[in-house]
């Protein structure tokens, strides 16, 4: 029997994969949820597929999560410094034979427990969670991420900072365990594994014939649009032309039921304001339920450039992509498998497209041409990864590395 430790942050994102590899894990070992307090309060005790939740002390980490600035670093340091201690107790207690989270780059308690792992001789494994691409550092940010990551980190030793900006392994101890082949050139310790959260995808199949008498159903999954801007990643005017478009959708297609799915980080009464006081076609939801749930009962996705819509092509269900443009460094779809339009008059257009059999039909073909590339072992990866967990553990405690 393993033993295996999970860290889910953002667990918006993070929780829905691990608990698909617990599941698998159940069949060979023991899954601890760690609940790491550095987001707010779950309202489960124990997620589903995990054998027990440890929780990490709220207050040692609102403590250690304080400003980083001049005047405040050594009451920081030593914040972080009791934080490291409780941490290390609670996974003296685990003494777990694996960790798998999916980012060695953010959350000071995943940190803290990675550096557990190293000095323990347990390997740490970084699920890919989500797609990869980042936006591009600016110089400023560079130069900030690099002092806070030297002053802290190696000189103080105080892992507060990240090493690097893109993902990937912190620690080249790590492993990387990957939906594909496309990153094994750029992480060393990697395993494709494929995508265990959409294994239950597998036997799903394109409806073809869409029920126009009833009227057809779109969903529409936002995104932090303004936070998106205070990262650099949009402009302001761009944020303001995708909360006017969002509008403009709904309002233009009055035979069209739309499903609006607020991203997490949002508020949702926003949305209400905008569009459900003025529309009846319009239903807004946060947190629902799953993104499974959402999707067996749309026709058509739609978003700016999100995860979801990956999500929504594995369930069978077409896509449309809305100002594609707007984030030219990431590109995931490459006009293999989605619409993409910049402007109302080709949505329109491309909406009622999207609901024709004869379009879907041929989506069919995409679908399968575009899985076939991104997706390894397909309906079995929540297996292969149990699998490639405990041959790792096998190997270490046998004295590889």
């Amino acid at each position: 029997m393993i033993k295996v430790a999970y860290l889910s942050f953002p667990r918006y994102l993070s929780l829905p994969i691990l608990s698909s590899i617990a599941k698998e894990v159940k069949k060979i070992g023991v899954n601890f949820y760690i609940d790491t307090n550095e987001e707010e309060a779950s309202d489960v005790a124990v997620p589903d597929n995990f054998d027990m939740t440890v929780r990490i002390n709220k207050k040692l980490v609102t403590d250690a999560l304080s400003d980083v600035s001049g005047h405040r670093a050594f009451k920081l340091i030593k914040s972080v410094r009791d934080l490291k201690n409780h941490v290390n107790s609670r996974m003296d207690f685990l003494n777990p034979d694996a960790i798998v989270a999916t980012s060695d780059m953010g959350g000071l308690v995943t940190r803290l427990c990675n550096e557990w792992a190293v000095k323990h001789n347990r390997p740490f494994f970084v699920m890919q969670p989500s797609f990869l691409e980042v936006a591009p550092e600016k110089w400023k940010e560079r130069i900030s991420r690099v002092l806070i990551y030297v002053a802290y980190n190696k000189i103080l030793r105080t892992p507060i900072g990240r090493k690097q900006h893109k993902y990937g392994c912190e620690r080249r101890t790590n492993y990387i365990l990957t939906w594909n082949d496309e990153f094994k050139d750029i992480f060393k310790n990697s395993f494709t594994v494929g995508n265990p959260l959409l294994d239950k995808f597998v036997n799903q199949k394109v409806k073809i014939n869409v029920d126009n008498t009833n009227y057809p159903t779109a969903l529409i999954c936002t995104q932090p649009y303004d936070k998106l801007v205070d990262m650099g990643i949009l402009k302001s005017h761009q944020a303001v032309e995708m909360h006017s478009m969002l509008f403009n959708i709904v309002n233009q297609n009055p035979d069209v039921h739309f499903i609006i799915r607020v991203h997490p980080s949002e508020n949702p009464n926003e949305y209400a304001y905008m569009l459900q006081n003025k529309n009846t076609n319009c239903t807004i939801e946060h947190n629902a339920r799953s993104m499974h749930e959402a999707l067996e009962h749309v026709d058509v996705q739609i978003s700016m450039a999100s995860y979801t819509s990956f999500e929504a092509v594995v369930a069978g269900v077409p896509i449309i992509i809305i100002h594609p443009e707007f984030i030219n460094f990431f590109d995931q779809f490459k006009g293999e498998i989605e619409f993409r339009v910049d402007d109302m008059e080709m949505f329109n257009i491309v909406l009622k497209e999207a609901f024709e059999k004869r379009y879907r039909e041929c989506f069919i073909r995409y679908r399968n041409n575009y899985l076939n590339k991104k997706l390894s072992y397909f309906g079995h990866s929540a297996e292969i990864t149990a699998n490639t967990l405990k041959k790792v553990i096998d190997w270490r405690k046998n004295g590889f590395k």
